[in-house]
């Protein structure tokens, strides 16, 4: 027994609308067509399929039955149909990040809930780790993409420049420095210092800075995680040279924000998988992404 679609089609058609001529206005093809289609349908299945009466074809009970197994199967048609045109338009249906701990602490929620609002059906997943593990992840394809600082070597992703900022000073808001305008290295000599170790890059240059000027902080504590230095700022334990995208999360527990000079870089870049194509979804996320990110910016220090 040896079923084509096309006779499974006629059939779905006549059950649909209750006469050949409907079903064959339905498929557009002739009527003499549709009534082949049928025959042939119940000859290679061996099943009476319809009660001929003059012009009025009635379903016997093996049509109906058989119309389960019909309806079951154009209903996997219609999934992969409406797959397919997810995976056009949106990509693959969910979206999975990976990014650093001040992004998705600071303006990241306002750009998922821009994307989230355009694409309803896409589930988006969004992972927390250093920038070492974000592109970790991004070459072993775990993620979609990552957003991170821009580590020395990056083998299986290709990167681009999402945002080149600087350095901030963070204090609270009753310090003697909250009074200047622009923080400089001598600014900080003596200081009680809240030290970072994470996303070396900037640190270190800072150390540099500071150590060529001959200023000596005195550091409390160091963390890895620059939230936590906000929050150790905000309790009055020192001042920190820190991110900016942080700070307007502690404008309103006593910590302020002044520019520091000399400027120490601090980029953050976009990773993909490498000889990867972006998807729709992809792109338009990091269309969200940029946008928000520049308008963050303008409100920081030095923005």
């Amino acid at each position: 027994m040896t079923l084509k679609v096309r006779q499974i089609e006629a059939f779905r058609a006549v059950m649909l609308t209750g006469s050949v001529t409907a079903a064959s206005d339905l498929l557009a093809i002739s009527q003499p067509s549709a009534s082949r289609l049928i025959a042939d349908l119940e000859q290679a299945t061996g099943l009476p399929l319809f009660i001929r009466d003059k012009r009025r074809l009635t379903p016997t009970p093996e049509a109906l039955l058989l119309l389960e197994e019909v309806d079951r199967l154009f209903l996997g048609l219609d999934t992969i149909t409406e797959r397919v045109r997810q995976i056009r338009d949106r990509g693959s249906g969910q979206l999975r990040l990976a990014c650093l701990p001040t992004f998705s602490s600071s303006f990241l929620p306002k750009v998922v809930k821009s994307f989230a609002d355009a694409h309803p059906d896409v589930a988006l997943t969004v992972v927390t780790r250093g920038s070492g593990v974000v592109v970790d992840w991004v070459a072993d394809r775990r993620v979609d993409f990552g957003i991170a600082i821009r580590p020395t070597d990056l083998p299986g992703v290709e990167s681009e420049l999402l945002i080149d900022t600087a350095l901030v000073c963070a204090m609270p808001a009753g310090h003697r420095l909250a009074r200047k305008k622009v923080i400089e290295p001598h600014d900080l000599d003596g200081e009680d210092f809240i030290g970072l170790n994470d996303d070396r890059l900037s640190w270190d240059r800072a150390d540099q800075i500071l150590g060529e000027a001959g200023v000596r902080p005195k550091i409390r504590v160091t963390t890895q995680r620059a939230y936590v230095a906000y929050g150790l700022v905000a309790e009055g334990l020192g001042v920190a040279l820190i991110e900016p995208f942080t700070a307007p999360l502690f404008y309103g527990r006593g910590v302020v924000a002044r520019p520091f000079r000399p400027r120490i870089p601090l980029q953050f870049h976009l990773f993909f998988p490498i000889a990867r194509p972006r998807s729709a979804m992809v792109r338009s996320f990091c269309g969200y992404l940029t946008h928000h990110v520049r308008e963050h910016a303008r409100g920081l220090p030095g923005g």
